[in-house]
């Protein structure tokens, strides 16, 4: 419980002496006597630390120089050298600059009684480092308080300095960025529990493993889906394709088969050839019947159509009929015994007056043949 304590206290004051550990040029050496002392030796430990404390005193380095003491009370405290941590102690007491760093010190006094079963002298210093306003030395001084009287029998100023380790833990929680208190968090953790790291490593590797395995899944299935929707949509194509051309065939035997498609080459399957040049005559009987056939093979196309354009006329809407059956413009010609030339400027009064569409690039008969 005691190397555990000393190490989170080291944590704790590298929150406030700037990141001194993890910034300066002293981290290497430090490392260093760290891995000596981890491993007893001692000796060596010593050496390292007076080295880096004599090159951050060269440097001008504050943080360092403090970073350094303390590492050197921790290996003295640990060593039960007491008097050589107090020394180390007065010296960073007197580079001591704010109130924070005063503080430490009071924390660090009841941290080394605390070792040397000093147990009321130690009481009395975490008392004074527990008015520290960093919270970091205050919950640390709260919670040895905890313990130092849970020890003695005093349960219920025990439980009253554990609430108030509770309370200002939770402050400090709350007012710090969560990432932040994450990764302090897992850096305590990384020092003290090297197999956690190891598990918490392979955790996230694991993690990043099944998470490319769920997209890579997620992007397979929509790629499927995609290809899927897409022969869907293809396949759908060529049947409406398909059924238009059945249905264009169903309407050119249909017209074939009225009575005056035999007056129209155009509509009969003969040769045109035998009626060159020769007026076809159409009686109310062939009109009608050619109105009722496109109305009937396209939706009520007549009545549509007057009913969206109110001025054409009745012979308007046979000449737009005859159009949307295909009648070549010879056939129209010869129907209306005038020239093709007179017929290709009927066409065009037609859209631009009575229809009032102004599109240059779309014929009548493309507009008819839609709509």
């Amino acid at each position: 419980m005691r190397c555990f304590f000393r190490v989170t206290f080291s944590i704790l004051l590298c929150c406030f002496l700037s990141e001194a550990y993890s910034q300066s040029s002293l981290s290497p050496l430090l490392r260093k006597a760290d891995s000596c002392a981890y491993f007893c030796n001692y000796q060596a430990s010593d050496s390292i630390y007076h080295h880096a404390l004599s090159m951050a005193d060269s440097l001008e380095d504050r943080s360092g120089y403090q970073l350094v003491l303390n590492c050197l009370i921790n290996l003295y405290t640990r060593r039960q050298m007491y008097e050589k941590a107090f020394c180390y102690l007065r010296d960073f007491r007197e580079r001591s600059r704010n109130k924070d760093d005063r503080a430490y010190v009071l924390l660090a006094k009841g941290n080394i009684w605390k070792d040397a079963l000093e147990y009321d002298s130690a009481y009395h210093y975490y008392s004074l480092a527990s008015q520290s306003t960093h919270p970091f030395i205050a919950t640390n001084a709260y919670q040895q308080l905890s313990k130092l009287s849970a020890l003695s029998g005093r349960y219920k100023q025990a439980f009253s300095s554990l609430q108030n380790y509770d309370e200002l833990l939770t402050s400090a929680a709350m007012s710090l960025h969560r990432e932040e208190m994450t990764d302090k968090y897992k850096e305590e953790k990384y020092k003290n529990e090297l197999n956690e790291i190891r598990l918490a490593k392979k955790t996230r590797e694991l993690f990043i493993v099944l998470l490319l395995a769920f997209v890579f899944f997620i992007l397979a299935g929509a790629y499927v889906f995609y290809l899927r929707s897409k022969n869907l949509k293809l396949q759908h194509s060529k049947e409406v394709s398909l059924l238009r051309e059945k249905e264009s065939s169903l309407r050119e035997a249909l017209f074939r088969k009225m009575s005056v498609s035999q007056k129209i080459p155009s509509l009969d399957a003969g040769d045109e050839s035998e009626t060159i040049d020769k007026r076809i005559a159409l009686s109310s009987a062939d009109w009608a019947e050619i109105v009722q056939i496109v109305n009937d093979s396209y939706d009520h196309f007549a009545e549509r159509l007057k009913a969206h354009y109110p001025l054409l006329t009745e012979k308007d809407i046979r000449f737009c009929c005859l159009i949307k059956i295909n009648v070549t413009l010879k056939d129209l010609s010869d129907i209306y015994c005038i020239s093709k030339s007179a017929i290709t400027k009927k066409k065009f009064r037609l859209k631009k007056e009575k229809i009032g569409f102004k599109d240059s690039d779309q014929s009548l008969d493309d507009f008819l043949r839609t709509f």
